[in-house]
């Protein structure tokens, strides 16, 4: 069995490809239909939730109307920098497909939340906290999904003094990190569209966000103690 390296090129280049076009497709998509709806949109739209899931903060349309597809963009062109702005050392350039599938991700759950918000303003004022949340759940897990494949960097993953000062703590936290978010993404997902506590799932879910943070250092500690440290 032998391997066909230009074959193999080939798919990531596809796969990159694949991921540029769905960002920005879904960043003109929005766009698109924030020109599309804004007539029919009324004076000001819900851009925050509370724990509860009830809209707690509006904004003028002109604004609300365009400000998730502006992040959007600012997001694609984020991540179009970043070999640039990525110092000697801390390249992305092992595992470029697995950023741009985080910035598929971001650039999707922006969209999703983006929907809601449009959908709340044209159905005069439909409650959308709940699916709303229950969608960032989804996406979080699914971002989580790719933890494993993230190297060192300074911009994408669960960036501590401790996973930065030391390779191993970094994929070691990143592996622990995946199932939290795997995890506790699914769960809350699950828990918030059966109709459960949305309180109870966002601080479930922190705890479980937060927990890889504390597990590198922990894990830092007890590798420094042993000295395998690198050097």
């Amino acid at each position: 069995m032998t391997f066909d390296a230009s074959a193999g090129g080939k798919t990531v280049m596809s796969r990159t490809r694949l991921c540029w076009w769905i960002s920005l497709g879904l960043t003109l998509a929005a766009a698109s239909t924030s020109l599309v709806v804004y007539p029919r949109l009324p004076a000001e739209l819900p851009i925050h939730w509370n724990i509860h899931g009830r809209a707690d903060g509006f904004a003028g349309k002109p604004w609300a109307a365009f400000l998730s597809p502006a992040i959007m963009a600012l997001v694609v062109g984020f991540f179009a920098a970043i070999p640039w702005l990525s110092p000697r050392g801390f390249s992305d350039a092992g595992f470029r497909t697995t950023n741009l599938q985080m910035m598929t991700l971001l650039v999707g759950l922006l969209a999703y939340i983006h929907a809601c918000t449009l959908y709340s303003g044209l159905t005069g004022g439909a409650d959308v906290g709940r699916p709303l949340i229950a969608g960032m759940f989804f996406f979080f897990a699914a971002i989580g999904a790719l933890m494993p494949h993230v190297q060192r960097n300074f911009y994408v993953g669960i960036r501590t003094p401790w996973t930065l000062a030391d390779p191993r703590v970094w994929v070691d936290t990143h592996r622990f990190g995946k199932w939290c978010f795997v995890v506790g993404g699914a769960a809350g997902f699950l828990w918030t569209a059966l109709g459960g506590s949305i309180a109870v799932a966002l601080t479930a879910f922190l705890t479980a966000a937060l927990a890889p943070v504390l597990y590198s250092f922990l894990r830092y500690r007890r590798m420094e103690k042993e000295g395998l440290l690198s050097r």
